[in-house]
Protein backbone atom coordinates (compact mmCIF):
# COMPACT_ATOMS: atom_id res chain seq x y z
CA UNK A 1 0.00 0.00 0.00
CA UNK A 2 1.19 3.45 -1.06
CA UNK A 3 0.34 6.61 0.71
CA UNK A 4 1.49 10.14 0.89
CA UNK A 5 2.70 11.95 4.16
CA UNK A 6 1.04 15.12 4.47
CA UNK A 7 2.60 17.92 6.41
CA UNK A 8 2.31 21.64 7.52
CA UNK A 9 4.16 24.11 9.21
CA UNK A 10 6.48 21.80 10.17
CA UNK A 11 10.08 23.57 11.71
CA UNK A 12 10.52 25.90 8.28
CA UNK A 13 8.50 23.45 6.14
CA UNK A 14 5.53 25.97 5.49
CA UNK A 15 3.53 22.65 3.65
CA UNK A 16 5.04 19.46 1.62
CA UNK A 17 2.69 16.17 0.41
CA UNK A 18 5.65 12.81 -0.05
CA UNK A 19 4.47 10.33 -1.70
CA UNK A 20 7.51 7.84 -0.79
CA UNK A 21 9.04 5.81 -4.32
CA UNK A 22 11.60 3.16 -3.88
CA UNK A 23 14.37 5.72 -4.60
CA UNK A 24 13.15 9.49 -3.08
CA UNK A 25 15.54 12.58 -3.33
CA UNK A 26 14.96 15.39 -1.41
CA UNK A 27 17.00 18.03 -2.68
CA UNK A 28 17.50 21.80 -2.61
CA UNK A 29 18.84 24.61 -0.15
CA UNK A 30 20.46 24.28 2.45
CA UNK A 31 18.76 24.95 5.99
CA UNK A 32 15.26 24.24 3.91
CA UNK A 33 14.21 21.01 6.38
CA UNK A 34 15.72 17.94 3.72
CA UNK A 35 16.45 16.75 6.98
CA UNK A 36 13.61 17.42 9.39
CA UNK A 37 11.42 15.81 6.27
CA UNK A 38 13.55 12.82 6.01
CA UNK A 39 13.46 12.22 10.09
CA UNK A 40 9.66 12.61 9.76
CA UNK A 41 9.54 9.79 7.13
CA UNK A 42 12.03 7.62 9.16
CA UNK A 43 9.62 7.96 11.69
CA UNK A 44 6.66 6.97 9.93
CA UNK A 45 8.99 3.33 8.92
CA UNK A 46 10.06 2.82 12.56
CA UNK A 47 7.83 0.69 14.38
CA UNK A 48 9.13 1.59 17.89
CA UNK A 49 8.03 5.27 16.84
CA UNK A 50 4.15 3.80 16.21
CA UNK A 51 3.83 3.45 20.05
CA UNK A 52 3.84 7.24 20.56
CA UNK A 53 1.48 7.76 17.10
CA UNK A 54 -1.32 5.13 18.37
CA UNK A 55 -1.71 6.52 21.94
CA UNK A 56 -5.06 6.94 23.23
CA UNK A 57 -6.91 5.05 20.03
CA UNK A 58 -8.84 3.13 22.41
CA UNK A 59 -10.77 6.16 23.63
CA UNK A 60 -11.89 7.18 19.97
CA UNK A 61 -15.24 6.57 19.27
CA UNK A 62 -13.55 5.99 15.38
CA UNK A 63 -11.89 2.62 17.13
CA UNK A 64 -14.63 1.38 18.39
CA UNK A 65 -16.64 1.48 15.26
CA UNK A 66 -13.68 -0.22 13.92
CA UNK A 67 -13.08 -2.93 16.85
CA UNK A 68 -17.30 -3.53 16.01
CA UNK A 69 -16.29 -4.05 12.30
CA UNK A 70 -13.57 -6.66 13.04
CA UNK A 71 -15.93 -8.02 16.12
CA UNK A 72 -17.30 -11.35 14.10
CA UNK A 73 -13.89 -12.25 13.81
CA UNK A 74 -12.43 -11.61 17.46
CA UNK A 75 -15.34 -13.47 19.05
CA UNK A 76 -15.09 -16.41 16.49
CA UNK A 77 -18.02 -15.91 14.36
CA UNK A 78 -16.49 -15.60 11.00
CA UNK A 79 -12.98 -16.96 10.27
CA UNK A 80 -11.89 -13.59 8.46
CA UNK A 81 -12.71 -10.07 7.99
CA UNK A 82 -12.08 -7.42 5.31
CA UNK A 83 -11.46 -3.79 6.41
CA UNK A 84 -11.39 -1.13 3.42
CA UNK A 85 -8.60 1.63 4.26
CA UNK A 86 -11.59 4.33 3.46
CA UNK A 87 -13.01 2.86 6.64
CA UNK A 88 -9.57 3.28 8.97
CA UNK A 89 -7.61 6.34 7.32
CA UNK A 90 -10.34 8.51 8.88
CA UNK A 91 -9.05 6.73 12.40
CA UNK A 92 -5.55 7.16 11.64
CA UNK A 93 -5.41 10.81 10.47
CA UNK A 94 -7.56 11.70 13.96
CA UNK A 95 -4.81 9.55 15.63
CA UNK A 96 -2.25 11.57 13.90
CA UNK A 97 -3.49 15.01 14.47
CA UNK A 98 -3.51 14.23 17.97
CA UNK A 99 -0.45 12.79 18.61
CA UNK A 100 1.99 14.97 15.80
CA UNK A 101 3.39 16.93 18.87
CA UNK A 102 4.32 13.76 20.77
CA UNK A 103 5.31 12.38 17.78
CA UNK A 104 8.03 15.14 16.97
CA UNK A 105 8.74 15.89 20.60
CA UNK A 106 10.45 12.49 20.35
CA UNK A 107 11.78 12.47 17.74
CA UNK A 108 13.79 15.54 17.85
CA UNK A 109 14.38 14.92 21.46
CA UNK A 110 12.94 18.69 21.30
CA UNK A 111 9.94 21.01 22.18
CA UNK A 112 10.96 23.36 20.26
CA UNK A 113 10.26 22.18 16.77
CA UNK A 114 6.35 22.81 16.08
CA UNK A 115 4.16 20.76 13.64
CA UNK A 116 0.28 22.32 12.34
CA UNK A 117 -0.80 19.15 10.64
CA UNK A 118 0.37 15.59 10.01
CA UNK A 119 -1.86 13.25 7.54
CA UNK A 120 -1.67 10.86 4.73
CA UNK A 121 -3.80 9.93 1.91
CA UNK A 122 -3.79 6.60 -0.58
CA UNK A 123 -4.48 6.95 -4.00
CA UNK A 124 -6.80 3.80 -3.74
CA UNK A 125 -9.02 2.08 -1.48
CA UNK A 126 -7.24 -0.65 -0.24
CA UNK A 127 -8.96 -3.74 1.19
CA UNK A 128 -7.03 -5.79 3.85
CA UNK A 129 -8.20 -9.13 5.23
CA UNK A 130 -7.75 -10.33 8.41
CA UNK A 131 -8.03 -14.27 9.56
CA UNK A 132 -6.58 -16.75 11.43
CA UNK A 133 -7.93 -17.38 15.19
CA UNK A 134 -7.78 -14.49 17.58
CA UNK A 135 -5.21 -16.38 19.30
CA UNK A 136 -2.80 -16.16 16.00
CA UNK A 137 -4.35 -13.08 13.72
CA UNK A 138 -2.80 -12.66 10.47
CA UNK A 139 -3.31 -9.38 8.36
CA UNK A 140 -2.27 -8.74 5.03
CA UNK A 141 -3.38 -6.75 1.88
CA UNK A 142 -2.83 -8.62 -1.78
CA UNK A 143 -1.08 -11.50 -0.83
CA UNK A 144 -0.23 -13.42 3.04
CA UNK A 145 3.53 -12.87 1.94
CA UNK A 146 3.19 -8.99 2.50
CA UNK A 147 1.30 -9.38 5.51
CA UNK A 148 2.14 -9.48 9.26
CA UNK A 149 1.35 -12.80 11.88
CA UNK A 150 1.00 -11.94 15.46
CA UNK A 151 0.19 -14.30 18.28
CA UNK A 152 -1.85 -13.64 21.56
CA UNK A 153 -3.27 -15.36 24.33
CA UNK A 154 -6.84 -14.94 24.25
CA UNK A 155 -7.95 -14.98 27.73
CA UNK A 156 -6.45 -10.93 27.31
CA UNK A 157 -9.83 -10.52 26.74
CA UNK A 158 -11.60 -9.48 23.50
CA UNK A 159 -10.45 -5.52 23.89
CA UNK A 160 -7.06 -6.44 23.60
CA UNK A 161 -7.30 -8.42 21.23
CA UNK A 162 -9.23 -6.20 18.88
CA UNK A 163 -6.83 -3.26 20.09
CA UNK A 164 -3.31 -5.15 19.01
CA UNK A 165 -5.29 -6.11 15.64
CA UNK A 166 -5.72 -2.65 14.30
CA UNK A 167 -2.72 -1.39 16.26
CA UNK A 168 -0.80 -3.85 13.73
CA UNK A 169 -2.99 -3.27 10.81
CA UNK A 170 -2.07 0.56 11.14
CA UNK A 171 1.79 -0.23 11.52
CA UNK A 172 1.14 -2.48 7.88
CA UNK A 173 -0.05 0.01 6.63
CA UNK A 174 2.44 2.79 7.26
CA UNK A 175 5.42 0.11 6.71
CA UNK A 176 4.30 -1.20 3.95
CA UNK A 177 5.68 -4.70 4.54
CA UNK A 178 9.18 -2.90 5.12
CA UNK A 179 9.77 -3.89 8.98
CA UNK A 180 13.50 -3.07 9.30
CA UNK A 181 14.52 0.34 8.54
CA UNK A 182 17.90 2.30 9.37
CA UNK A 183 18.89 6.58 8.82
CA UNK A 184 22.27 7.03 8.29
CA UNK A 185 23.04 10.87 9.59
CA UNK A 186 24.59 13.25 7.71
CA UNK A 187 27.86 12.81 10.87
CA UNK A 188 27.75 9.27 10.51
CA UNK A 189 31.90 8.53 10.15
CA UNK A 190 31.96 10.51 13.66
CA UNK A 191 29.16 8.53 15.56
CA UNK A 192 31.11 5.05 14.08
CA UNK A 193 34.41 6.70 14.86
CA UNK A 194 33.01 7.58 18.87
CA UNK A 195 30.33 4.85 18.87
CA UNK A 196 32.13 2.79 21.82
CA UNK A 197 32.53 6.53 23.71
CA UNK A 198 29.10 7.37 23.57
CA UNK A 199 28.14 3.53 24.55
CA UNK A 200 30.40 3.88 27.71
CA UNK A 201 29.13 6.90 28.90
CA UNK A 202 25.47 5.01 28.56
CA UNK A 203 24.34 7.06 26.00
CA UNK A 204 20.72 5.97 27.09
CA UNK A 205 20.66 8.04 30.34
CA UNK A 206 22.83 11.29 28.75
CA UNK A 207 21.41 11.81 25.84
CA UNK A 208 17.83 10.09 25.16
CA UNK A 209 16.10 12.61 27.38
CA UNK A 210 13.48 15.47 26.27
CA UNK A 211 15.29 17.58 28.92
CA UNK A 212 19.01 18.15 29.17
CA UNK A 213 20.54 15.53 31.20
CA UNK A 214 23.15 17.22 33.75
CA UNK A 215 26.81 15.56 33.47
CA UNK A 216 29.34 14.74 35.72
CA UNK A 217 30.78 18.34 35.31
CA UNK A 218 27.79 19.90 35.53
CA UNK A 219 27.99 20.60 32.11
CA UNK A 220 24.48 20.31 29.82
CA UNK A 221 23.97 17.84 27.73
CA UNK A 222 22.18 18.20 24.53
CA UNK A 223 19.97 14.62 23.91
CA UNK A 224 20.57 13.01 20.24
CA UNK A 225 17.65 12.67 17.98
CA UNK A 226 15.65 9.29 17.28
CA UNK A 227 17.00 8.74 14.09
CA UNK A 228 20.68 9.13 15.83
CA UNK A 229 19.95 6.85 18.45
CA UNK A 230 18.34 4.68 15.57
CA UNK A 231 21.52 4.36 13.88
CA UNK A 232 23.97 3.87 17.20
CA UNK A 233 21.68 1.18 17.99
CA UNK A 234 21.86 -0.45 14.15
CA UNK A 235 25.88 -0.63 14.70
CA UNK A 236 25.79 -3.07 17.49
CA UNK A 237 25.79 -5.45 15.41
CA UNK A 238 25.61 -9.09 16.72
CA UNK A 239 28.72 -10.28 14.47
CA UNK A 240 26.91 -13.77 14.81
CA UNK A 241 24.73 -13.30 11.94
CA UNK A 242 25.00 -13.08 8.21
CA UNK A 243 23.32 -11.03 5.68
CA UNK A 244 21.61 -12.60 2.82
CA UNK A 245 22.10 -13.62 -0.44
CA UNK A 246 20.88 -10.25 -1.79
CA UNK A 247 23.45 -8.13 0.98
CA UNK A 248 26.36 -9.90 0.21
CA UNK A 249 26.08 -9.11 -3.43
CA UNK A 250 25.41 -5.82 -2.97
CA UNK A 251 28.26 -5.90 -0.28
CA UNK A 252 30.93 -7.40 -2.50
CA UNK A 253 29.97 -4.71 -4.98
CA UNK A 254 31.04 -2.20 -2.77
CA UNK A 255 34.13 -3.72 -1.89
CA UNK A 256 35.29 -4.32 -5.43
CA UNK A 257 34.24 -1.07 -6.65
CA UNK A 258 34.49 1.78 -3.88
CA UNK A 259 36.22 0.43 -0.38
CA UNK A 260 38.81 -1.54 -2.62
CA UNK A 261 38.73 -3.81 0.82
CA UNK A 262 36.88 -5.03 3.73
CA UNK A 263 35.61 -3.94 6.74
CA UNK A 264 34.80 -5.86 9.96
CA UNK A 265 34.98 -6.33 13.70
CA UNK A 266 38.26 -7.77 15.15
CA UNK A 267 36.56 -8.93 18.51
CA UNK A 268 33.18 -10.10 19.25
CA UNK A 269 31.77 -7.29 21.36
CA UNK A 270 31.36 -5.43 18.56
CA UNK A 271 34.27 -2.97 19.13
CA UNK A 272 37.58 -2.08 17.07
CA UNK A 273 35.98 -2.04 13.67
CA UNK A 274 39.20 -2.64 11.56
CA UNK A 275 39.65 -1.99 7.44
CA UNK A 276 41.42 -5.09 5.78
CA UNK A 277 42.62 -3.41 2.56
CA UNK A 278 42.63 -5.89 -0.96
CA UNK A 279 45.87 -8.05 -0.51
CA UNK A 280 46.38 -7.39 3.19
CA UNK A 281 45.85 -9.89 5.63
CA UNK A 282 46.57 -7.68 8.63
CA UNK A 283 43.95 -4.53 9.59
CA UNK A 284 43.97 -1.51 9.95
CA UNK A 285 42.16 0.91 13.25
CA UNK A 286 39.44 2.64 11.33
CA UNK A 287 41.04 5.82 12.78
CA UNK A 288 43.96 5.57 10.50
CA UNK A 289 42.12 4.85 7.07
CA UNK A 290 40.49 7.70 4.48
CA UNK A 291 36.98 9.12 4.79
CA UNK A 292 35.58 7.03 1.89
CA UNK A 293 36.36 4.00 4.07
CA UNK A 294 34.32 5.47 7.20
CA UNK A 295 31.55 6.68 4.88
CA UNK A 296 31.02 3.47 3.77
CA UNK A 297 31.80 1.53 6.90
CA UNK A 298 27.91 1.34 8.37
CA UNK A 299 26.74 -0.05 5.45
CA UNK A 300 28.70 -2.41 5.25
CA UNK A 301 28.84 -3.91 8.64
CA UNK A 302 24.97 -3.50 8.05
CA UNK A 303 24.97 -5.73 4.16
CA UNK A 304 27.40 -8.18 6.09
CA UNK A 305 25.62 -8.87 9.04
CA UNK A 306 21.73 -7.93 8.71
CA UNK A 307 19.59 -10.42 6.86
CA UNK A 308 16.72 -7.98 6.54
CA UNK A 309 17.87 -4.17 4.89
CA UNK A 310 14.59 -2.80 3.48
CA UNK A 311 14.78 0.94 4.09
CA UNK A 312 16.91 3.60 4.40
CA UNK A 313 16.84 6.91 4.61
CA UNK A 314 20.43 8.32 3.82
CA UNK A 315 21.34 11.59 4.54
CA UNK A 316 24.16 13.13 1.89
CA UNK A 317 25.44 9.80 1.01
CA UNK A 318 28.23 11.64 -1.32
CA UNK A 319 29.36 13.04 1.75
CA UNK A 320 33.33 13.28 1.46
CA UNK A 321 33.27 11.19 -1.70
CA UNK A 322 35.56 12.18 -4.99
CA UNK A 323 33.85 13.05 -8.36
CA UNK A 324 34.36 9.66 -9.39
CA UNK A 325 33.06 8.23 -6.25
CA UNK A 326 30.05 10.01 -6.08
CA UNK A 327 29.30 8.25 -9.63
CA UNK A 328 29.82 4.91 -7.88
CA UNK A 329 27.47 5.64 -4.61
CA UNK A 330 24.72 6.72 -7.32
CA UNK A 331 24.88 3.09 -9.10
CA UNK A 332 25.17 1.81 -5.88
CA UNK A 333 21.68 3.62 -4.76
CA UNK A 334 19.96 2.51 -7.91
CA UNK A 335 21.11 -1.29 -7.79
CA UNK A 336 20.34 -1.24 -3.48
CA UNK A 337 17.03 0.15 -5.24
CA UNK A 338 17.13 -3.01 -7.81
CA UNK A 339 17.66 -5.62 -4.83
CA UNK A 340 14.35 -4.39 -3.00
CA UNK A 341 15.40 -1.58 -0.67
CA UNK A 342 13.38 1.45 -0.39
CA UNK A 343 16.16 4.31 -0.46
CA UNK A 344 14.92 8.09 0.81
CA UNK A 345 18.23 10.60 0.67
CA UNK A 346 18.97 13.81 0.68
CA UNK A 347 21.83 15.40 -1.68
CA UNK A 348 23.59 17.80 -3.02
CA UNK A 349 25.39 15.85 -5.91
CA UNK A 350 24.26 16.76 -9.15
CA UNK A 351 26.51 13.90 -10.22
CA UNK A 352 24.21 11.37 -8.01
CA UNK A 353 21.08 12.98 -9.63
CA UNK A 354 22.42 13.04 -13.45
CA UNK A 355 23.64 9.34 -13.23
CA UNK A 356 19.87 8.20 -12.06
CA UNK A 357 18.45 10.58 -15.17
CA UNK A 358 20.60 8.31 -17.29
CA UNK A 359 19.68 5.44 -15.23
CA UNK A 360 15.79 6.62 -16.00
CA UNK A 361 16.33 7.05 -19.53
CA UNK A 362 17.98 3.21 -20.06
CA UNK A 363 14.98 1.64 -18.61
CA UNK A 364 12.91 3.76 -20.58
CA UNK A 365 14.65 2.39 -23.57
CA UNK A 366 14.08 -0.97 -23.15
CA UNK A 367 17.75 -1.34 -21.00
CA UNK A 368 19.37 -2.56 -24.32
CA UNK A 369 22.04 -5.02 -23.97
CA UNK A 370 24.54 -3.34 -26.62
CA UNK A 371 24.34 -0.37 -24.95
CA UNK A 372 24.61 -1.23 -21.40
CA UNK A 373 27.82 -3.37 -22.31
CA UNK A 374 28.95 -0.74 -23.80
CA UNK A 375 28.49 1.21 -20.71
CA UNK A 376 29.78 -1.27 -18.25
CA UNK A 377 26.23 -1.45 -16.94
CA UNK A 378 24.03 -4.41 -16.21
CA UNK A 379 20.08 -4.13 -15.76
CA UNK A 380 20.56 -3.93 -12.19
CA UNK A 381 21.84 -0.38 -13.06
CA UNK A 382 18.56 1.07 -14.75
CA UNK A 383 15.38 2.44 -12.67
CA UNK A 384 11.89 3.15 -13.99
CA UNK A 385 11.13 6.55 -13.79
CA UNK A 386 8.17 5.81 -11.95
CA UNK A 387 10.20 4.17 -8.89
CA UNK A 388 12.01 7.48 -8.65
CA UNK A 389 10.26 10.98 -6.95
CA UNK A 390 12.53 14.28 -6.84
CA UNK A 391 11.02 16.96 -4.31
CA UNK A 392 13.43 20.23 -4.40
CA UNK A 393 12.72 22.02 -1.25
CA UNK A 394 13.57 25.90 -1.27
CA UNK A 395 14.40 28.42 1.54
CA UNK A 396 12.31 31.40 1.73
CA UNK A 397 14.19 32.93 4.49
CA UNK A 398 10.97 32.88 7.23
CA UNK A 399 9.96 29.42 5.89
CA UNK A 400 10.39 27.02 3.20
CA UNK A 401 8.69 25.60 0.04
CA UNK A 402 8.75 22.31 -0.56
CA UNK A 403 7.33 20.91 -4.55
CA UNK A 404 7.89 17.47 -6.50
CA UNK A 405 9.79 17.92 -9.76
CA UNK A 406 8.04 16.25 -12.67
CA UNK A 407 10.19 14.28 -14.56
CA UNK A 408 11.22 15.03 -18.19
CA UNK A 409 12.34 12.47 -21.15
CA UNK A 410 15.57 13.29 -20.05
CA UNK A 411 14.66 12.33 -16.44
CA UNK A 412 14.42 15.40 -13.39
CA UNK A 413 15.49 18.79 -13.72
CA UNK A 414 16.87 20.44 -10.75
CA UNK A 415 16.55 24.15 -10.89
CA UNK A 416 18.77 24.51 -7.87
CA UNK A 417 22.00 22.43 -9.93
CA UNK A 418 20.96 24.22 -12.69
CA UNK A 419 21.45 27.58 -11.52
CA UNK A 420 24.67 27.19 -9.44
CA UNK A 421 26.13 25.55 -12.64
CA UNK A 422 25.73 28.51 -14.91
CA UNK A 423 26.79 31.05 -12.64
CA UNK A 424 29.85 29.15 -12.10
CA UNK A 425 30.12 28.92 -16.11
CA UNK A 426 29.41 32.46 -16.44
CA UNK A 427 31.96 33.59 -14.02
CA UNK A 428 34.85 31.53 -16.09
CA UNK A 429 33.53 32.84 -18.83
CA UNK A 430 34.04 36.57 -18.08
CA UNK A 431 37.32 35.90 -16.44
CA UNK A 432 38.57 34.44 -20.12
CA UNK A 433 37.25 37.65 -21.62
CA UNK A 434 39.09 40.13 -19.26
CA UNK A 435 42.16 37.87 -19.77
CA UNK A 436 41.82 38.53 -23.51
CA UNK A 437 40.50 41.90 -23.93
CA UNK A 438 41.51 43.38 -20.68
CA UNK A 439 39.66 46.94 -19.66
Amino acid sequence: MKYTIHVEDFGKIKKASIKVAPLTLLVGDNNSGKSYLLSLIWAFQSFEMHEILFQGMEQMVGFKELADQISPFIEGKATEVKVASDDFLPVLNELLQRNKESLVTSIFNSTSIGVGKLAISTEHNYIFTIKGSPENVLIFEETPETGISFGVYSKMGKQFIAQQTINLLFSLVLLNGQWDSIYFPAARTGFVLAKDVINKAARKSAFDAIKSFEGNGGESLEPFTKPIMNFLDAMNITVSQEGGERNQKLLHWIQAEMSHGKVNYRDAMNQNIEYYPEGLERGLPLRAVSAVVTELTPLMLLLQYQKNLDFICYEEPEMCLHPQLQLQMAKLLVRMVSAGITIVATTHSDIILQYINNACVLSSLGKPRKLLSTLELTEEDCISVKNVAVYQLKDQGAYSEVRELEATDNGFEVPTFKIALQDILSQTSEIYTYEEQGD
